[in-house]
C-alpha cells in the first residue's frame, strides 16, 4: 500500500476510539505486521515497546495504538524496512493530528494555524517527502520529552497496580509476569510494601498515630 493511497482514506463508520474503522482495522493489522517483520513473539515485542502482552495483544486487535506509541511504531517500521506498516502508521497519526486540528478552538493565532497546516502538507503529500526528515530532527527534542513523560507515567501506573496485586497476595514473579515488569523492580516494590507494613504495625502496637505523612511512598 503506498502512503498516497492510504492518506485517501475516507470512511463513515467510525471505531470506538474515534478513527474510521478501516484505518483502525489497518493499524492493527500494521502492528501485527512489523512484530513478525523483526520476528518477535508478542512478549518479546513488549518488552522492546516497554509495555505488556496485553498492551500488545490489543494493539493487534480491537484497541490499535494511539498518540506517542503510534510515533515510535511508525520511526520503528521505517528504520526497520516495514514500509507498509510505516505508511499505515503515518495514515493513522495524520487522521488523529488532523481531528484534533479540525477544533478552531486550539489555535491561539492565525500564524499557528498557519503552522500547523504546513506541518499537516509536509506529512501528508509526497512532494513534501524530503522536509519530513527535517520536520523530524527539529521536533525530536520535544517528541523525546513527551515520550519520557508517558514512560514516567506508565511507571507510576505500573507500580500502583503491581503494589495492588503483592497486597492481594501474588507473588513477585506472577505480578512481574502479568504487567510486563521486570522482576527486579516487583521485588523492589515487595521490600517497599514489607517495610511500610512493618512500620505501621509498629505504631500501632506502641500507640504512636500512624499518619500519611509517615507512611513510606510506597503506601500513599
Amino acid at each position: 500500500m503506498s502512503e498516497g493511497d492510504g492518506e485517501g482514506i475516507i470512511s463513515m463508520r467510525t471505531s470506538p476510539l474515534g478513527l474510521p474503522a478501516d484505518i483502525q482495522q489497518k493499524t492493527a493489522s500494521a502492528v501485527r505486521q512489523l512484530r513478525k517483520a523483526l520476528g518477535e513473539t508478542q512478549e518479546q515485542f513488549a518488552r522492546r515497546m516497554g509495555t505488556t502482552v496485553r498492551t500488545i495483544a490489543r494493539w493487534e486487535g480491537p484497541r490499535p495504538p494511539t498518540g506517542q506509541a503510534l510515533i515510535r511504531l511508525e520511526h520503528m517500521a521505517a528504520t526497520n524496512g516495514a514500509v507498509e506498516a510505516a505508511a499505515v502508521f503515518r495514515v493513522a497519526l495524520n487522521d488523529a493530528m488532523g481531528r484534533r486540528l479540525s477544533q478552531a478552538s486550539i489555535y491561539r493565532t492565525d500564524e499557528e494555524r498557519d503552522l500547523c497546516q504546513a506541518l499537516l502538507a509536509i506529512l501528508r503529500e509526497e512532494k513534501h517527502k524530503r522536509r519530513r526528515a527535517v520536520v523530524r530532527r527539529y521536533l525530536q527534542p520535544a517528541l523525546d520529552e513527551l515520550q519520557e513523560q508517558d514512560l514516567a507515567r506508565k511507571h507510576a501506573e505500573d507500580s500502583e497496580a503491581a503494589l495492588h496485586l503483592l497486597q492481594g497476595g501474588m507473588d513477585v514473579p506472577e505480578v512481574a509476569r502479568r504487567l510486563g515488569m521486570k522482576r527486579q523492580q516487583v521485588e523492589f516494590l515487595s521490600e517497599e510494601l514489607k517495610r511500610g507494613t512493618a512500620r505501621k504495625r509498629a505504631a500501632q502496637s506502641s500507640d504512636i498515630p500512624f499518619t500519611r505523612e509517615a507512611a513510606p511512598s510506597a503506601l500513599r
